[in-house]
């Protein structure tokens, strides 16, 4: 979650030493987002700060976080596959190995969310850089070790995107990078953590949320901080395999202030066999700044995507 001005980041020494061992992201061709539905969600203090999502694979409900340490379930009514209204369940309180909620803002900053098929929940949280781990229906999380870098991570520049790959294991990407210059694609399994991929930023982008589609490819969003002007945000697409990264093209990429601050991102497939890309916007508490729900189709000429 932005909280200062500047998202800038000097990379041109780190860039030139880079060469080929970051994928650069280009415009994939005949391929487009085309907006679906823009929808406000009602501000409360569990709403505050939306910042992860998680999608039903009908696009009918919804599990987002805070950054205030809350968890909401939303149901989604759809009209011909349009979402046009959101209901917001009671909020809970995301807690602690003891058992306890989540309290101060070190302990309560979630930033990503990553759901299992049965139903394991995977949250990252900045301030005090970590990733909490809840088995289906248990109240106390246990915590997973850091990725490698991680002590390295500013105070708002941790993991902003998790996602379970097809692979079952968990991919986690930070916002700010600070070794190499490449954004690092990391990758946990029972083995640990290893550096799955390397990607190359691009103008003032930073990544904010990523999901698996079921095309099997990572969508990664990112954002863009333009001042008085609001947000720009865009989403990859990226094949990872062995040998990393692949085929990392971009499908979205929006002017300054046309949506909020887009943090939360679940990619699905509709009943016409089109992707959605499914987005949730953090309004950093502030009355000036929107909570929304936020859909797109990507549409082409070529089959399957």
């Amino acid at each position: 979650m932005p909280r200062r001005a500047g998202l800038g980041l000097s990379l041109a020494a780190g860039l030139l030493a880079l060469g080929a061992t970051a994928l650069s992201p280009r415009a994939a061709p005949g391929t487009r987002a085309e907006l679906v539905a823009e929808l406000a969600i009602a501000k409360t203090a569990a709403t505050q700060g939306l910042s992860g999502l998680e999608l039903s694979a009908d696009g009918t409900s919804s599990r987002l976080v805070a950054d205030r340490g809350w968890r909401l379930d939303v149901t989604i009514a759809r009209r011909d596959e349009i979402p046009v209204a959101l209901r917001v369940s009671a909020p809970h309180p995301l807690t602690g190995p003891d058992g306890r909620p989540l309290e101060g803002r070190a302990e309560t900053d979630a930033e990503a969310l990553a759901l299992a098929p049965d139903g394991t929940l995977y949250v990252a949280f900045e301030g005090d850089h970590r990733i909490l781990r809840w088995a289906p229906g248990a109240v106390r999380p246990e915590a997973l070790d850091p990725p490698p870098d991680a002590a390295a991570y500013p105070e708002n520049g941790g993991i902003e995107a998790l996602a379970l790959g097809p692979d079952g294991a968990l991919y986690a990407i930070p916002e700010r990078w600070t070794e190499d210059g490449a954004i690092p694609v990391y990758r946990h399994d029972a083995r640990g953590w290893t550096r799955a991929a390397s990607l190359l930023p691009q103008g003032r982008f930073h990544p904010s949320g990523a999901d698996f589609g079921p095309d099997g490819r990572l969508y990664l969003l990112e954002r863009a901080f333009d001042g008085p002007f609001g947000f720009r945000s865009r989403v990859r697409r990226i094949a990872l395999g062995p040998d990393g990264a692949t085929g990392d093209s971009v499908l979205l990429e929006t002017g300054s202030g046309r949506h909020g601050n887009l943090e939360g991102l679940a990619v699905w497939r509709d009943k016409a066999g089109a992707i959605r890309l499914s987005l949730v916007s953090d309004d950093n508490g502030l009355a000036i700044q929107r909570n929304q729900f936020v859909e797109y189709r990507v549409v082409s000429g070529a089959a399957g995507l």
